[in-house]
């Protein structure tokens, strides 16, 4: 359990999820293979070893504030969580420079910005852009097999900016939150979502799918339920409500993939993505997203 809560399992899910929103969106399809098999173990392996990275940064803080987690409580050594998350991004890499070599570049590069977001400039205000940046990569990795400039521009800025704002949300979750903090950080995941919501109508990007009313439909329900919990935790900032909303927020991006993968691939490969909020779900029963 406490290699299951540094790793962050409860939120694995999402980040297989943008990798198959990426491949829908830039293909119109989502089809078992050896790309999207390999992409997703290697979204796996970054994302875990991303969540160990920044517990093993994370460490004295964690302890001081009593976060609960599992470097501080003793459950997992520091010098393991370290070289299990050096094994983890390495290997994502490899995996995905097998899937194909675009993708391995993206990976890469996606190695660099959370190696960057675990350093000083995770406390500066280039930590959430940092970690925005982290899963519209990871997005823009499921897209390799066929990269085009309009399915990159269509996706990454939306999915940017409203990890961003959570992000920012979330910085003082152990302390209650400032509310001119949380307000901002969630004015700034709702300009993602409607970035999201109108980049298909006027951006020259993949044509959606869906009719222009069905698709506004969409993302207005999209946005209340990704939003839910950060605006519960605006109205009563303790830490136990933004945690949540955090959580929520986490899970919100999977929600977002299931439209954008409906948006430009149809409804079919949408219920295909949605099939993985389930598991989400159940392991955050037991296993803490933040």
């Amino acid at each position: 359990m406490g290699y299951a809560r540094l790793l962050r399992l409860s939120n694995a899910p999402t980040a297989v999820a943008d990798v198959w929103m990426g491949h829908a969106v830039a293909t119109g399809y989502l089809e078992p293979s050896w790309f999207v098999v390999l992409t997703s173990c290697a979204t796996l392996c970054l994302y875990s070893g991303g969540m160990a990275m920044n517990d093993v940064v994370d460490a004295a803080r964690d302890a001081a504030e009593d976060r609960g987690r599992p470097i501080a409580q003793g459950l997992v050594s520091r010098c393991s969580a370290k070289r299990l998350a050096t094994w983890l991004l390495a290997g994502g890499v490899g995996l995905a420079a097998l899937a194909h070599p675009l993708a391995g570049v993206v990976a890469a590069v996606l190695v660099a910005a959370i190696a960057a977001y675990n350093s000083p400039l995770k406390r500066t205000p280039l930590g959430p852009l940092l970690m925005g940046l982290c899963r519209a990569l990871n997005g823009v990795m499921g897209m390799a097999v066929e990269l085009n400039r309009g399915a990159v521009l269509s996706v990454a800025p939306g999915v940017l900016v409203y990890t961003c704002g959570f992000t920012l949300f979330a910085r003082d979750e152990s302390l209650g939150g400032r509310r001119t903090q949380l307000a901002a950080g969630w004015l700034v995941s709702l300009a993602g979502l409607v970035w999201l919501t109108l980049a298909p109508y006027f951006l020259d990007g993949p044509t959606p799918v869906v009719t222009w009313l069905g698709g506004w439909l969409l993302w207005g329900v999209t946005t209340l339920m990704a939003l839910r919990g950060m605006t519960a935790g605006l109205i009563r900032p303790t830490p136990k409500l933004i945690g949540r909303g955090v959580g929520i927020a986490i899970r919100g991006l999977l929600l977002i993939d299931v439209a954008l993968a409906t948006t430009y691939a149809g409804p079919s490969v949408g219920l295909a993505v949605l099939c993985l909020l389930p598991i989400a779900s159940v392991l955050a029963l037991r296993v803490p997203s933040t």
